[in-house]
């Protein structure tokens, strides 16, 4: 039975927002002809090629998927209108989908249609090409499989494997292959094809001068651990940086990032800067070529395969809406409270607004104070006088934490529940913060950077051991680390410019272990995210969280809060009937006394 696309068109508009499902050409632009006889499938191949063309490639993926997913279970989909989606496929450097799809037509590739097969499988990788060629569900006819093998045939005689390659290459020729197969097939029998040096290399942009010249050699120092690890670990490929110099410029990035291409980089780590990163990522000839920058701070409109590893709004976000997430559904809690720096802590108070809304609760109130203050008074007791069951702060630094945490107990939250962001778990709050500020505080975050036996503290042993000198408190290094692994783990068996490989594979990824946190490639966004996990902290710890613990500490400190209150009633009772004691007793001191 034919399956609709109206429930994929209706997911897709989930991608730019919450709004309305789309009918099935709504959107599309005047120049896109609907093909008559199965109208539905055009028009969402439409919506991707829009979306493609506009630079929204998170969207286009998600309608691509969507499409791919159903297109499996229906050969009949016409060859058309089957190509334009493998068009969109490669225009998003997802060579083995685009591939997949024309080997699942029923009938003999011809024209176009095969010459775009011919320009997928080129960017394949060996396994991949041998995945593909050999698959259980390889049913496409043989001439056009021969176009796989061909290539697979020549991947295998670069690798040095001349008997596998031999083999592949007669099979080729059994399928009266077209002329440009033939010629492959033939070359590597006749050992025309010479195996290649097994290098990697990976291109750096950093800046070597210029005012962020300490950061780019900290990402540097980062970057050659992650290699000597590498080295140690794998040995299947010898692996080369090659770094260059942007001299903290942004105008270099796109020059620097044209030569590391033209060298054949396999992977770019780098610029610093959003602005810098969106110059190289446009620039590149190949959409393939994977570029990590450390440190971007805005990862907004990026092009596919450019990434941030710093994104500091959406890790916010991520952060507040584990948070909200956490309090309402383990704690059962449903009134909230938000505290949030002024101008930089916008987002994570509306993430946890959205996400406490979404699970039924309530936010009563979200205050912004100046953290260049040094009392907080106001904003806390205001927000105090709303009575929210527990109150999630933001802090811009851990400067702020150690100055905020006090206040919140003289000015009014003693015994809320409170949850902060990443900054309450830094190893300086940890460490120094008195248990009376800090025990059952919940915290979310994605780096544990104070237990032992973590990646992070791995890292820092590593860093330590090998540059005779301690880690520095910032997480530079870390990341400069963590952008380089991301491309090493994605290295295919052989490499022969060929850096759609690892595109592919970070699209695959999911809770790869960095010394910054756990990484997953998030396909509705087209990005790299961390897991955030919510933890607690108890007498200079960060420990798994106790909901039963924490809600009993909330009610035995509001009833030694109304114990206190109560005592301090008495207190100034009695203080005023004193008062009035003495008054009475001066007053009668100064009336006359009568002669007898």
């Amino acid at each position: 039975m034919r399956r609709s696309l109206l429930p994929i068109l209706a997911m897709t508009a989930g991608c730019a927002g919450n709004q309305a499902a789309p009918s099935p050409t709504a959107g599309l632009p005047s120049r896109v002809s609907i093909a008559a006889e199965e109208p539905a499938d055009a028009a969402a191949v439409a919506l991707a090629e829009e979306a493609l063309s506009s630079g929204r490639h998170a969207e286009a993926a998600h309608v691509a998927d969507s499409l791919f997913a159903v297109w499996e279970e229906r050969p009949e989909i016409s060859e058309r209108t089957r190509r334009r989606l493998a068009e969109v496929y490669t225009g998003l450097a997802e060579d083995r989908r685009a591939a997949v799809l024309l080997l699942q037509l029923p009938n003999r590739l011809e024209g176009k249609t095969r010459s775009l097969l011919r320009e997928a499988v080129r960017g394949l990788s060996d396994a991949e090409l041998e995945e593909l060629a050999f698959s259980p569900r390889a049913e496409s006819d043989e001439r056009d499989m021969a176009v796989v093998r061909a290539e697979l045939a020549r991947a295998l005689a670069l690798a040095g494997r001349p008997d596998s390659a031999a083999a592949v290459a007669r099979s080729v020729l059994d399928a009266d292959p077209a002329r440009e197969e033939r010629q492959v097939a033939e070359s590597v029998i006749n050992g025309e094809i010479r195996p290649r040096l097994r290098l990697a290399r990976i291109g750096l942009i950093l800046p070597g001068s210029g005012r962020f010249e300490a950061v780019g050699a900290a990402l540097l120092e980062g970057a050659l651990l992650a290699v000597q690890e590498y080295r140690r670990e794998s040995g299947a490929m010898e692996v080369e940086l090659e770094v260059v110099d942007d001299s903290s410029r942004v105008d270099l990035a796109a020059p620097l990032i044209r030569r590391l291409e033209e060298g054949g980089v396999m992977g770019v780590v780098g610029p610093l800067r959003s602005e810098a990163l969106r110059e190289a990522a446009r620039a590149r000839r190949s959409k393939g070529l994977v570029v990590i920058s450390p440190t971007a701070s805005d990862d907004a409109g990026l092009p596919v395969n450019s990434y941030s590893l710093w994104q500091r709004s959406r890790r916010e976000a991520d952060v507040a809406v584990s948070m909200a997430e956490w309090m309402t559904r383990d704690l059962g809690l449903s009134r909230f409270g938000v505290l949030y720096p002024r101008l930089t802590g916008t987002a994570g108070s509306e993430a946890f607004r959205d996400a406490v809304e979404r699970e039924g609760g309530e936010l009563v109130g979200a205050f912004a104070y100046d953290p260049d203050s040094t009392t907080f008074e106001a904003p806390i007791a205001t927000l105090g006088d709303l009575d929210p069951e527990a109150v999630f702060v933001l802090c811009d630094n851990p400067r702020t934490v150690l100055q905020i945490a006090p206040q919140l107990v003289y000015y009014g939250l003693r015994s809320k529940v409170i949850g902060g962001g990443v900054n309450w778990s830094d190893p300086a709050v940890v460490r120094r913060l008195d248990p009376s500020y800090a025990d059952y505080r919940l915290v979310s975050t994605y780096l544990d950077r104070v237990n032992p036996g973590t990646a992070w503290m791995r890292f820092k042993n590593m860093y330590e051991l090998e540059y005779h000198k301690a880690l520095p408190a910032n997480t530079f290094s870390a990341l400069g680390y963590d952008a380089t692994w991301l491309i090493l783990r994605h290295l295919p068996d052989v490499v022969f410019r060929r850096p759609g490989t690892v595109a592919r594979g970070l699209h695959r990824l999911r809770d790869h272990e960095g010394a910054t946190g756990y990484f997953e490639y998030d396909r509705a966004t087209g990005s790299l995210r961390r897991r955030t996990e919510v933890m607690m902290l108890r007498e200079h710890r960060l420990e798994a969280p106790n909901a039963e613990a924490i809600l009993a500490w909330a009610e035995e400190t509001r009833q030694l809060e109304e114990f206190l209150r109560e005592l301090d009633e008495e207190k100034e009772k009695a203080k005023d009937e004193a008062e009035q004691q003495r008054r009475k007793e001066r007053f009668e001191g100064q009336v006359p006394q009568a002669t007898p």
